[in-house]
């Protein structure tokens, strides 16, 4: 399958141009990433280190397995699922898709062709080397005008003039 880089502007959130956030990052006053202040939590209590052990060891030999068959059962999502599963919502012509703690360089939009129908592929990758990819469609009756990222979200704004 062919696959065509869909461009990601970025903003400012304080541009004239662009509509302000209605919340506050999640990290906002916070100098450090998400992941650095759930490893330095988890590396604090003595008592729980032969848990946290365990834990990692369960997460890294079965989140691969389990994002793999994710993967394999989930295909491509509709709208609503793809919006449901990232947590985002529709808001005034454009899908938004909260990504807080990613970074643009790490985010990757791109559109392809499955069974005739046009679908979008969103790659996410974090620091910690781990990659997330979905595959989702656009309403019926919109077409991508064009994505904007703002304030750790992705704008996917819609042309509802469909031919």
């Amino acid at each position: 399958m062919d696959w065509n880089a869909v461009p990601i502007e970025e903003r400012d959130p304080g541009h004239p141009d662009t509509p302000p956030p209605d919340a506050p990052r999640a990290t906002a006053g916070l100098d450090v990433t998400p992941e650095t202040l759930h490893a330095h939590f988890l590396g604090e209590p003595d008592h729980l280190k032969d848990a946290i052990s365990l834990h990692q060891t369960v997460v890294v030999e079965h989140a691969r397995d389990i994002e793999s068959r994710f993967e394999k059962v989930a295909g491509v999502l509709r709208t609503d699922t793809f919006l449901e599963l990232f947590g985002g919502s529709e808001k005034d012509g454009a899908l938004v898709i909260p990504l807080h703690g990613c970074e643009l360089s790490g985010v990757g939009l791109s559109m392809g062709e499955v069974d005739g129908r046009e679908v979008f592929r969103l790659q996410l990758a974090t620091e910690g080397s781990q990659r997330l990819e979905r595959l989702f469609t656009l309403p019926a009756d919109c077409n991508l005008a064009d994505a904007i990222w703002a304030g750790g979200e992705l704008h996917l704004n819609l042309d509802r003039s469909r031919d």
